[in-house]
């Protein structure tokens, strides 16, 4: 049951990773010009994975902090929660990285700061959706 939040988490990530990348390699043609579509959806497949795998750690040790404090749930929340974390989290860093914010950061700094605030987003939605689910059912 730990594990759902986290891997729903990654999953969605770099679903939408993928989306975005296909759509910006390939319909909007937003990339150098020496790489073709399925060359820059495979370049951006990687950093998506990665960036999904981070996120789901973060997750992960979102949840396990927690557990001690929340009531145990059902599955149906956890999935929420992960769909909620993906979507804000997939919003917040496109939008960094589109509006290219935190460039003067060196790698670690900047690095510390998107595991941060996905562990941030994680927890905050787990909380959240577990208030607004629990008062609705009441």
């Amino acid at each position: 049951m730990i594990l759902i939040f986290p891997v729903a988490v990654s999953l969605f990530l770099f679903g939408t990773w993928m989306v975005i990348g296909y759509f910006d390699t390939c319909i909007l043609e937003a990339t150098d010009p020496k790489f073709d579509c399925w060359a820059g959806v495979q370049i951006f497949m990687v950093f998506a994975g990665i960036g999904a795998g981070l996120a789901g750690l973060m997750a992960l040790l979102a949840r396990v902090l927690l557990h001690t404090f929340m009531r145990p749930g059902t599955s149906r929340l956890e999935w929420v929660s992960a769909l909620v974390s993906g979507v804000l989290l997939v919003l917040l860093f496109y939008g960094i990285i589109h509006w290219q914010l935190g460039t003067g950061m060196k790698l670690g700094a900047r690095l510390a700061l998107w595991l941060g605030i996905s562990f941030f987003v994680c927890a905050l939605s787990l909380m959240i959706v577990r208030r607004l689910i629990r008062e609705v059912g009441k």
